[in-house]
């Protein structure tokens, strides 16, 4: 939803005005809230099973969301439903990836790098849907104005995509999902509680490392990328879709690497950070200035965009890698999934609470 919801902001700032920046916050703070439900009933309930549940919800309220949108409700209330349900939105897709996370955590590296490519990918065929149709039903007329029932036609054609994505999944569920679940025993509050306060202190220059790449990844898409879009728009312009689809690619070939091409210990990983973080401060510096269109031009954004994502996606693998092999147990590799994918979760929503502010 959160990638959804990017790609289809012009039809929620046209719906309710400047509405996507605060869906995209409340989208990730609902993540964040899903943290201790997905965590604990993936201790008490299979997993796979949860999983094929959650999933029905993300898509029944994420149609909610862009049903009420495309019904054009007014400023006064449609702020708080759309919010809402992107509260909600969030709040269920995040159970979906922390309990996906946490099956592959407890398997190998390799299928952490497996699921990590399938966020990747999610990302690009969404995008790519996005881009094929402001092909087919431009948005926008020859003067730049939206055109709000073709908005509404785009919505229709991407659900009908959703829906073949969907199918998709539970038969791939089906063919390939594991037969059996790691065996957890039962354990007081008190022993789970100190095994997740061990996790957290083994893995937390990780986590924080996480936090930050999501952190700054959300800052600069989401500011200095769509804010830019915004100011320097023209008839004729490329569309939006564009360059969160090259986002998602960037994203996605970085998560497609193999585990050996990922580095090899936890502090070449934070030197990369490092540098992505030097980047985003660069970026503030410049539009502090001004946001001068030399500067901030289509292909300048274009390339910025790209390479945002590929080190998005080359730092996420290697972190929970990284972190997986830090822990000997499977059920133990599984919980510290579930910090990774929280820490995540609040590295995206304090990146979009600060494009929010500015």
């Amino acid at each position: 939803p959160f990638n959804t919801l990017l790609s289809f902001s012009e039809l929620f700032d046209y719906s309710v005005t400047d509405s996507i920046f605060y869906m995209t916050f409340s989208n990730s703070l609902g993540g964040i809230s899903s943290f201790v439900f997905s965590s604990q009933l993936g201790k008490k309930w299979n997993k796979l099973s949860l999983l094929r549940v959650v999933a029905w919800v993300v898509m029944l309220v994420t149609v909610f969301v862009f049903g009420f949108a495309i019904g054009r409700p007014s400023q006064t209330w449609g702020m708080p439903v759309l919010v809402f349900g992107s509260f909600l939105a969030g709040f269920f897709n995040s159970s979906f990836q922390s309990l996906s996370f946490s099956l592959a955590a407890e398997t190998s590296p390799e299928a952490i790098q497996s699921c990590s490519a399938g966020t990747g990918f999610a990302g690009v065929s969404t995008n790519v849907a996005c881009c094929l149709l402001n092909l087919i039903l431009p948005p926008r007329d020859t003067r730049g104005k939206i055109l709000p029932e073709v908005l509404e036609r785009q919505v229709y054609g991407f659900s009908l995509f959703a829906l073949i994505v969907y199918a998709f999944f539970f038969s791939a569920m089906d063919l390939y999902s594991p037969k059996r679940q790691v065996a957890r025993s039962e354990a007081s509050v008190d022993s789970t509680m100190r095994g997740a306060k061990k996790i957290l202190i083994r893995s937390m220059d990780i986590n924080l490392g996480i936090f930050m790449n999501y952190l700054t990844t959300a800052n600069i898409c989401g500011f200095w990328i769509y804010k830019s879009f915004r100011v320097f728009y023209r008839p004729g312009s490329l569309p939006l879709a564009l360059y969160f689809f090259l986002f998602n690619f960037g994203d996605a070939v970085a998560k497609t690497m193999p585990v050996r091409v990922l580095p090899s210990t936890s502090s070449q990983a934070h030197a990369l950070n490092f540098l992505k973080i030097l980047a985003n401060f660069y970026f503030f510096l410049i539009g502090s200035q001004a946001m001068r269109e030399h500067i901030f031009g289509a292909f300048n954004r274009l390339l910025i965009v790209f390479l945002v994502g590929l080190s998005n996606g080359y730092l996420t693998n290697a972190y929970m890698v990284l972190n997986a092999k830090r822990f000997d147990s499977p059920a133990m590799k599984g919980d510290a999934g579930f910090f990774n994918v929280f820490f995540l979760l609040v590295g995206l929503t304090t990146g979009s609470f600060i494009s929010l502010l500015l």
